[in-house]
């Protein structure tokens, strides 16, 4: 589905519960992602979103801190807010 839609680049999926995403990386042009106020347990897999510049990932319960995502964000100069 993602594939769709490679030119986006603001996607905010706050507050909607969601628990898991499905892997980003064919949204090579986004910017700014929202999934604040969420129930995700592991980090967003956005290798592939080189882009990307803030990740909005407050109030979730982020268990799974998975180190090759963490480095595309380190990588990517990623802003967490």
């Amino acid at each position: 589905m993602m594939q769709h839609i490679p030119v986006l680049h603001k996607l905010d999926l706050s507050d909607n519960q969601i628990s898991f995403l499905p892997p980003l990386g064919d949204l090579r042009k986004l910017e700014m992602l929202f999934v604040q106020h969420n129930r995700l347990v592991a980090l967003p897999d956005v290798k592939g979103c080189m882009a990307l510049k803030e990740l909005h990932l407050a109030d979730n319960t982020v268990k799974v801190w998975v180190a090759s995502v963490l480095l595309h964000f380190f990588v990517c100069a990623v802003h967490f807010v």
